[in-house]
Formats: structure tokens, sequence, C-alpha cells
């Protein structure tokens, strides 16, 4: 996942970890990239990222069942800032395998084990609504650019 606004790439991990890497401009591009990790936001392997460039967030899913969200405008010195980023977390604790979000960064597609999508809205965390359908895990999910389909 790339913000190219910042020069950042995301990554996660089954080591439970969100990195953050700053990508160098062609100038420095030989040079040793620099790196932060968020560990201690997940208690299993991290699965899915979604980035919103409009809301300058960060979420992640996970095989704990939480949707995790970072806030990017308050990243700074190796830390992220929030109170509690979880905006989800599932009363079954079903794992999350993949995620997409529209581009006003409000709605946040989450893909649940047991064949279900669920959309939330980042701002209230709210759950919006259940799709059921699949047989088996849905393993990637996108939101067309107009927030108006989403593409299994």
């Amino acid at each position: 996942m790339v913000d190219p606004k910042n020069n950042l790439l995301f990554s996660c991990s089954n080591d439970k970890s969100v990195k953050l890497w700053k990508i160098p401009n062609e100038k420095d591009f030989k040079t040793q990239n620099s790196s932060f990790s968020f560990r201690d936001y997940h208690s299993d392997y991290i699965k899915a990222l979604s980035f919103s460039s409009e809301a300058n967030s960060l979420f992640s899913g996970s095989l704990d069942g939480r949707v995790v969200s970072y806030n990017l405008e308050e990243f700074s010195n190796k830390s992220l800032s929030s109170s509690d980023g979880t905006i989800y977390s599932s009363s079954n604790s079903e794992s999350i395998y993949s995620m997409d979000i529209d581009l006003s960064g409000k709605l946040l597609l989450v893909s649940i084990y047991k064949t279900n999508l669920i959309l939330l809205d980042t701002r209230s965390r709210d759950e919006c609504f259940r799709l059921r359908g699949h047989k088996d895990i849905i393993r990637n999910i996108r939101i067309s650019p107009d927030g108006r389909m989403v593409i299994i």
C-alpha cells in the first residue's frame, strides 16, 4: 500500500506489526530506507491494510477480529498517538482477511471469516450492514472509485 503524497509505503506481516517505510526520492534511492514498526495493536497475524489519502488514515485488519485505525496526521517520531485505534472488534473473533476503503475515507469494507462482508462507518465506528453469499473466505475486495460498487 502506498501513500504517494507523503512518499510512504505501508506493509503488514504475520509478526503482528505494521511498518511505514519512507520511500527515497530518485536522488537518495541508494541510501538506506527508513522504516518504523508499530506493534501491540493486534494479537494475531495482520492480513489486511487499507489507506485513505483523503482522511490520511491507515487501517489494519487481523486474524484477531479487530480493525485498527492509525491517524497519520498524528504520526511523528516513531509513534502513532491514539486513545484506542480499534474501530471494529468482532464479537465472535471472526478473522479479517481483506479490506478496502472508499476515497473519502468514511466507509470501510471488511471481509470476515464465515463468508461475510461488513461495511463500517470509520467515523462513528458503526456497522452499516452485512453482505452474505460466498461459500468460503473472501480474500480480496475492492470498492469502485465512485463508492457505488463492490468488486469481490
